[in-house]
Parts: C-alpha cells; sequence; structure tokens
C-alpha cells in the first residue's frame, strides 16, 4: 500500500486516470448498473466524434498563439441553425409542392 501511494505521489498525472476510475465506480453504483449499459455508452461514445473535432481545431489555434473563446458558442449554435433551416425548408418544400398542383 505505501508503495502504491508512493507512486502515486510521484506521478501527479496518474491522479487524472485514478480520479476517472473513482468516478465511472460511482456513477455506476449510483445508476444501479445502467451507466455502462450498452446503450449509454453507445450514447457516449456517439458524441466524441464532434467534441474531438472541436478539441483539434482549439488545440491548433492555442499552437498557433489564437485564443478564440467563441469556439462553444460556435458548436452550440450550429446545430440550432440547421435545425431552423430544415424547418423553413420543409415549409417551402409544401409550398412549392401546393403551388405544382395548382397548376394545370
Amino acid at each position: 500500500m505505501k508503495r502504491l501511494l508512493k507512486i502515486y505521489l510521484e506521478k501527479p498525472e496518474l491522479a487524472g486516470a485514478v480520479l476517472l476510475v473513482l468516478l465511472i465506480i460511482l456513477f455506476e453504483i449510483a445508476s444501479n448498473g445502467t451507466f455502462l449499459s450498452y446503450e449509454n455508452v453507445r450514447g457516449i461514445l456517439g458524441l466524441l466524434p464532434e467534441v474531438g473535432l472541436v478539441a483539434i481545431g482549439v488545440t491548433i489555434l492555442m499552437i498557433a498563439g489564437e485564443f478564440d473563446l467563441s469556439v462553444g458558442s460556435v458548436f452550440a449554435l450550429a446545430p440550432m441553425v440547421m435545425a431552423v433551416c430544415g424547418a423553413v425548408a420543409d415549409q417551402f418544400r409544401e409550398l412549392g409542392q401546393v403551388d405544382r398542383r395548382s397548376m394545370p
């Protein structure tokens, strides 16, 4: 036990891994076994590509010396804009079908 504590104190990067494991165990116990279910893990992993792309972009900005705080807001705004555009497109599509039917 002392040896594990010594290794843990010598390598502070292990703190993140240990905290992650403890949180996973805590959430699994609190959710009565549904946290690590297939559906939940699939849902969590389904979000990773978008977040990963944003993280890569922010990393490149930080390496280049730029610091842009608007990345998060644009990441949240883009799906909303697409949803509104989709709803408007459906309305125009319905109008177009009505006009074609009324034409001789």
